[in-house]
């Protein structure tokens, strides 16, 4: 990573800390709206609700209407009457609200997020993508390559591989992101014995929570990064840290949180980040393998992240105020954006 990345991330905010209201918050004074679109499996209403309470109590200009539904035009003509910002943990496509700027998740493949990413000198894995009509060399590669599809999700479909079995092949079409005709294969970073990674969750570039997936005991050890032939009983080794039998737990590695942080400024118009990041074995260098541009990680109350919540017996809410600290940034966003 370059010493302007390292010099963005020493300059953030203290973990933890809940970013104040600008000094010229008074003068940002206006009766405003903040619009929330999500999706009841994707994000509870109720939170944003409590949210919405939340900013009321920061600044009682700013008024917060949810939905987790599409509204029908007549809702929407009832909020036009002032300035608005719509937020939306999801990917809304096409549609838009009648006045002002949006942010939501968007669909990107894997190597547009690596792109934006190296463009701002974060640090990735080397990367190269297979079409149907192009294959890269990966002579500078190491022995193992992991491959998987350029559009994924929930590490469906990740592959590790000899670099010089990797040939084209069209990946399977994904239930939530459609057909994908690129295949990426990425250089395989060796997290230890057993595949560990972290998630740092952002919105607006400060951290709401974070954990760490460790893969279970009961999967075999891989004692090193060419070690794949040698895994006890000739058992296949699944390199996704997040695969059946994995433990999470609460992250509070401050140097991961602050990468994911500092990593927010490659998707400036992207809300709701979620950095996967892993810790190559033994030499302890970073690199970010996912940023989830698309959504779906308000974990706070999706299917996932509550079961995960109630297996593993921690609050993601509480780690760092989540849903205040979710309030002070909103309403700061508010203020300054609402059109």
């Amino acid at each position: 990573m370059s010493d302007r990345s390292a010099h963005a991330i020493l300059e953030t905010p203290a973990l933890g800390e809940i970013m104040p209201a600008s000094r010229d918050a008074g003068a940002l004074r206006r009766p405003c709206q903040l619009i929330v679109m999500t999706a009841p499996h994707a994000a509870a209403k109720s939170d944003f609700d409590t949210i919405g309470g939340f900013i009321r109590e920061l600044d009682p200009d700013i008024r917060t209407v949810a939905f987790d539904r599409r509204p029908k035009w007549w809702e929407l003509a009832a909020l036009l009457r002032q300035p608005a910002l719509t937020f939306a943990p999801i990917p809304l496509g096409r549609w838009r609200p009648l006045r002002g700027p949006v942010f939501c998740g968007q669909r990107m493949p894997k190597s547009a997020e690596y792109e934006a990413l190296q463009r701002h000198n974060f640090p990735v894995p080397k990367w190269a993508l297979f079409t149907e009509h192009s294959a890269p060399d990966l002579t500078d590669f190491p022995n193992y390559v992991v491959t998987k599809p350029d559009f994924s999700a929930w590490g469906a479909h990740v592959k590790i591989r000899r670099k010089g079995r990797v040939r084209w092949e069209k990946p399977p079409p994904s239930r939530s992101l459609g057909q994908c005709d690129a295949l990426l294969a990425q250089q395989f970073i060796y997290t230890g014995p057993r595949p560990v990674a972290y998630r740092v969750t952002t919105l607006f570039g400060q951290v709401l929570w974070s954990f760490k997936i460790t893969a279970g005991a009961e999967r075999p050890a891989l004692e090193g990064p060419d070690a794949f032939n040698r895994v006890q009983d000739n058992r296949g080794v699944c390199i996704v840290a997040s695969s059946r039998g994995c433990v999470i737990e609460l992250n509070d590695d401050e140097e991961i949180i602050r990468l994911g942080e500092a990593a927010s400024a490659a998707f400036p118009e992207i809300p709701n980040l979620g950095f996967d990041i892993i810790r190559e074995v033994p030499s302890g260098k970073l690199y970010i393998v996912e940023a989830n541009t698309l959504g779906f990680i308000w974990h706070f109350s999706s299917e996932m992240g509550l079961r995960a919540q109630r297996e593993f017996g921690f609050s993601l809410d509480a780690q760092f105020g989540g849903f205040r600290k979710a309030a002070r940034i909103l309403a700061e966003k508010t203020r300054q954006l609402a059109r």
